[in-house]
């Protein structure tokens, strides 16, 4: 996505502001895969948040790919980066950026940007025989225990932000059911993790997290590029801490995700 290529995009903003996967998620990953393990490539990887997860899964090799030259310069400044081989490009030219094919492609917050139509074929083309594609996707933010708190992030999302929000978003949204495997594949899985059930993603934190959070959305930066001095963020807070009945942004609540891992295998 354009946006994230920005040279002025704050990678390290985003990362700080968006949740981490948790091992449950990679667990789900090395379960449904049966192929080798030379290989794994992270497309979308954006500034590493999934890759790291993906050193731990006893590959040879790592590689992370992302258009945004600001992202894989974030990525490659996280503690273990070094460990990472990092290249620009996308989901679209992979068979021109990998130096071999790999047994495991992975994205994490990516499938929604993808041109599918050319990327199933990019990845049969990429990956050995056997080899897997794992996407992960986590939708809307849910605050745990406050419905109405809860409904005030979708009336921003959907509501105030509705003329900002893409296509993609919402696929993102609908934990990518509108993505149809390809006719190659021969197992597919769905696994999903909701909030409100069986959720796996959350995290014990403050308003102050919150409002990073909202703020790393791209079409609330849009907005605000669109909107200088817009006080589209500060109401929302106000609104959210009267939910709580908070004194401040220091009030502690619980941020939580729905979340799915679609797997395809070669």
């Amino acid at each position: 996505m354009a946006h994230f290529s920005n040279a002025n995009f704050n990678a390290k903003n985003y990362a700080d502001a968006r949740p981490t996967y948790v091992p449950k998620i990679y667990d789900v990953i090395s379960d449904f895969h049966k192929g080798g393990k030379d290989a794994v490539v992270d497309v979308g990887c954006g500034p590493g948040m999934g890759t790291d997860g993906l050193l731990d899964l006893g590959f040879k090799e790592v590689y992370a790919v992302d258009p945004s030259e600001v992202m894989i310069k974030q990525g490659m400044a996280r503690p273990r980066g070094d460990a990472v081989k990092w290249m620009v490009g996308s989901g679209e030219n992979l068979t021109q950026k990998l130096p071999s094919k790999v047994d495991l492609l992975t994205s994490f917050e990516a499938a929604h940007w993808m041109d599918h139509d050319r990327t199933w074929q990019e990845c049969y083309d990429v990956l050995n025989p056997g080899g897997t594609v794992a996407h992960v996707m986590y939708g809307h933010i849910h605050l745990l225990g406050n419905d109405e708190a809860s409904k005030l992030v979708l009336d921003l999302a959907f509501n105030k932000l509705k003329a900002y929000f893409q296509p993609q978003h919402h696929i993102a949204y609908n934990l990518m059911d509108d993505i149809s495997p390809p006719e190659w594949a021969t197992r597919v899985e769905r696994h999903k993790f909701l909030a409100h059930e069986n959720c796996i993603m959350k995290r014990d934190t403050t308003l102050s997290a919150l409002a990073a959070h909202v703020l790393s959305w791209s079409p609330m930066d849009k907005y605000q590029q669109d909107h200088p001095g817009s006080t589209i963020v500060p109401d929302f807070l106000e609104n959210v801490k009267r939910a709580y009945n908070a004194k401040d942004l220091d009030h502690p609540i619980t941020m939580a995700w729905s979340m799915a891992v679609f797997l395809v295998s070669k």
